[in-house]
């Protein structure tokens, strides 16, 4: 089972779910027999493709289950899966490379400082010599 965001905005997301045999990667049609995907907390039956596109509320990940029938009234037997996809904004992702740039160099510059203070070097600040 795969979970793919097609589309979001800011209080929906589009979330194609795929239920395929781990095996042969023949899709698994959920509406011919036993056995429910649960997506985002709600029953869906897939089509003859494996496959279910629903919009839901925005959440910051939203969450699918394949729940199988019986194995011994199926023809074919089948193990659950699930998945899991994180929807993230816009923001998150600048504020996270902000943050992941600007904590080493700014442990760069406080060692540099500390260097300068201890020893005497006279380097900090770096602008001192122009």
């Amino acid at each position: 089972m795969t979970l793919t965001v097609l589309n979001r905005s800011e209080e929906t997301v589009t979330v194609r779910a795929m239920l395929r045999d781990a095996n042969s990667s023949e899709p698994i049609d959920t509406s011919h027999r036993e056995g429910s995907l649960v997506l985002a907390g709600e029953r869906v039956e897939t089509d003859e493709t494996g496959a279910v596109t629903r919009t839901v509320d925005r959440d910051s990940a939203v969450t699918g289950r394949y729940e199988p029938g019986r194995w011994w009234v199926s023809e074919t037997g089948y193990v659950g899966d699930s998945d899991v996809v994180h929807v993230r904004g816009t923001e998150i992702p600048l504020v996270s490379t902000l943050y992941r740039a600007g904590i080493p160099v700014l442990l760069f510059l406080l060692a540099v400082f500390l260097i300068d203070r201890i020893t005497g070097w006279r380097i900090w600040p770096p602008w001192r010599g122009l």
